[in-house]
């Protein structure tokens, strides 16, 4: 899919050579798809963005960590609703 290759070009801007499975977790945090990956994982892979968009200053700092916040929140919103069913 075109915009998962777009998605992992990102990562490689930031300076992130991405392993399989770091991919399968970036695109499942940022799709908001529920894939069973523990909340500490996702909190890591939080931080080796933000740590990498440090070293390149690829995207403006706030407004990157807004991004990931706020997807870090539906995330967890969806993770919930799925606990509850």
């Amino acid at each position: 899919m075109f915009a998962d290759r777009v998605r992992i070009n990102q990562l490689i801007n930031l300076g992130i050579a991405p392993t399989k499975s770091e991919i399968r977790l970036h695109l499942s945090f940022i799709k908001g798809i529920n894939d069973d990956i523990p909340e500490n994982q996702i909190e890591q892979w939080i931080t080796r963005l933000i740590e990498g968009n440090q070293r390149t200053k690829y995207y403006s700092h706030q407004k990157f960590q807004d991004f990931l916040f706020a997807n870090r929140e539906k995330y967890n919103i969806l993770i919930n609703q799925n606990q509850q069913i």
